[in-house]
């Protein structure tokens, strides 16, 4: 008849994106990172990676909080924008850019 102990915890702080790991493949790029969050969780939804403002479709395992992801093509020469937006269920988000150099 009662529910027992019941709380309500506010969620506040963004995510975190682990280590951006790179490697060529072929002339494209492929990497890998993990995300971590304290309460609420990530919305796989909300993971948005753009390459030069081009979206990539990732691979995620919620399991392991893990992505990673491969370039449609091979890079042209010179340097790339990457840039990575996570956004957890309470709505939290944070973002990674970085700057890759093609040779």
């Amino acid at each position: 008849r009662l529910l027992g102990s019941v709380a309500v915890l506010h969620d506040d702080f963004p995510p975190s994106i682990g280590r951006l790991r790179f490697q060529r493949k072929h002339g494209a790029i492929a990497g890998a990172f993990r995300y971590f969050d304290n309460l609420s969780g990530v919305d796989p939804d909300e993971i948005k990676l753009h390459l030069n403002g081009t979206l990539i479709i990732p691979e995620i395992d919620g399991e392991h909080r893990k992505v990673w992801f491969e370039s449609e093509g091979p890079l042209s020469r010179g340097r790339h924008l990457f840039k990575i937006a996570i956004k957890d269920r309470a709505g939290n988000s944070s973002e990674l850019a970085r700057t890759l150099t093609s040779r």
